[in-house]
């Protein structure tokens, strides 16, 4: 598969996608590729996403045309390239503090002489057939990273000029927090950092990506230079729409609270039925 995340954004383009964090079906995967986005971050920092299931969805998602790009839990070569083998075609590093940071990423994504990638002879991320060209496979990866503290921004020129890096993502949620903002996602502190890193990464030819929950937000940003723009995730998508349809349909009264209606006719069942429905759960 080609990987047109990483054609997209090279040719300095927006791919526009969204992250799972706590839905783990293949799915799913399905239905945001039919919704039409480019890619969907798999994501293994912040969720309880198994190996397995990360490699069931990668897989779905190579099929579905939609591109799977995994965030790990860390700087960890060796789940990084379970995933690779497993079939994401991209990986989100979160916490890059510094180039010999960054270095480490795209070594964990790349066969040697390029990298340290240890070599499945038929992965799934080859379709099981016997991997003969490692060279493709290593130009087909795309390789984020996530500076997410003062010290990572301050070195971001260094850590974007590293070969191998396609795009830098800001993870605004843990940099408010390193910078004593708490949850001000809006801090001018917080979006002048994010300005730094895209008047430093363009001009390097590094995509620059931001995660965002609101179409006017996601506007601006793109306006701005934004080229790998995460949006929304598979819980806000069930829970704000399904609220802001209930809503609508009680007005004046809670999204999540049910609305009273009339009773339900008694459902005849069996002795052993009634017996079941009285146990207590445990």
């Amino acid at each position: 598969m080609q990987n047109r995340v990483k054609k997209l954004i090279k040719a300095g383009e927006t791919a526009i996608g969204t992250i799972v964090t706590a839905i783990g079906s293949p799915n799913l995967v399905w239905m945001l590729a039919a919704a039409g986005f480019d890619f969907v971050y798999l994501d293994a920092e912040h969720s309880c996403l198994s190996i397995e299931t990360i490699g069931q969805m990668a897989l779905a998602a190579r099929g579905a045309g939609i591109v799977p790009i995994v965030r790990p839990p860390a700087l960890e070569p060796a789940f990084i390239s379970r995933c690779l083998d497993g079939g994401a075609l991209g990986v989100l590093v979160p916490h890059v503090e510094s180039a010999t940071d960054a270095e480490q990423v795209v070594r964990a994504c790349r066969y040697p002489p390029r990298g340290r990638r240890g070599m499945a002879s038929r992965p799934a991320q080859t379709g099981y057939r016997v991997l003969t060209d490692t060279t493709s496979i290593d130009d087909e990866i795309v390789i984020g990273v996530m500076p997410e503290s003062k010290r990572a921004i301050d070195q971001v020129q260094q850590i974007a000029s590293v070969p191998g890096v396609d795009f830098v993502v800001v993870g605004l949620a843990d940099l408010a927090l390193n910078l004593g903002l708490g949850t001000q996602r809006d801090h001018p502190r917080l979006l002048q950092s994010l300005d730094t890193v895209i008047r430093t990464c363009l001009p390097l030819g590094v995509a620059v990506g931001v995660h965002t929950f609101g179409v006017d937000d996601a506007r601006t940003w793109m306006l701005k230079g934004i080229r790998m723009l995460g949006y929304s995730s598979d819980v806000a998508m069930i829970v704000d729409s399904n609220q802001a349809t209930l809503r609508q349909l009680r007005p004046g009264k809670p999204g999540a609270q049910p609305a009273a209606g009339p009773a339900p006719p008694p459902v005849a069942t069996s002795h052993a039925t009634q017996a079941s429905h009285e146990r207590k759960p445990v």
